[in-house]
């Protein structure tokens, strides 16, 4: 499990130090213009979803692992979920770092930095990840990298493009958000549940809702890898 983590930090540091050049560069970007609105679901939402898919799609030689490693196929599907949670791990809490040193700039930077280190932040933070590699994932062990990888990228991007559209137009107008940003308009979405459903309740069930979904998603893809004959 090890050797396997560690590999695809070697294979991947290229890559990894790419986003977090983004990650800066996006960050100035925003600065210059004076706007932080849009900042924290670009690089909550966006960049780590990429960093989960990424991680599988350039692994060439995933299945070619199993015959050459002294690991089991369960170890090599569950290594690919905990890379990919650190490497999205990474990219939160660096741009917890970028909106804390924008705080002292920009008032609505400061309201982000106090929501991503609260409960709600950390859910809204494992949320987009936790959907796109549940998905994802079982899809790429049964069908492989060939056409495994296109229905998971026109998939991806159907639902990445219409659940902005979702959650910033209708959603956000329904709860009368007055920032724009997929960010503001989540985080009043689930004050409105724990008002609804008491705190414990909505942060819970939806903690548990994304851990059976999770569990759920790791099975499904040690079965379809087990299936495989790579003889």
């Amino acid at each position: 499990m090890k050797a396997l983590l560690l590999r695809d930090l070697r294979a991947y540091r290229t890559f990894f130090l790419l986003l977090i050049t983004v990650m800066i560069l996006y960050s100035l970007l925003i600065f210059k213009v004076g706007s932080v609105n849009g900042l924290v679901g670009f690089l909550v939402v966006f960049l780590p979803s990429i960093a989960g898919v990424v991680l599988f799609l350039g692994d060439q030689e995933l299945m070619q692992l199993t015959a050459s490693l002294p690991v089991s196929r369960t170890q090599l599907v569950a290594s690919k979920y905990l890379s990919t949670y650190l490497f999205g791990s990474i990219l939160v809490i660096l741009t917890i770092a970028i909106t804390w040193l924008f705080s002292g700039s920009f008032f609505n930077a400061r309201v982000d930095f106090l929501e991503l280190i609260s409960m709600r932040g950390f859910l809204f933070s494992i949320l987009p990840i936790t959907l796109i590699v549940s998905i994802s994932y079982p899809v790429l062990f049964r069908y492989g990298l060939g056409l495994g990888a296109k229905i998971l990228l026109v998939g991806f991007a159907l639902l990445y493009g219409v659940g902005m559209i979702v959650m910033e137009r209708v959603v956000g107008r329904w709860l009368m958000v007055q920032r724009s940003g997929i960010f503001a308009t989540a985080m009043a979405l689930f004050a409105r549940g724990e008002t609804r459903f008491g705190v414990v309740l909505f942060d819970g069930g939806l903690m548990v809702l994304l851990l059976v979904l999770m569990i759920g998603s790791i099975l499904l893809s040690v079965y379809w890898i087990n299936r495989k004959d790579f003889t």
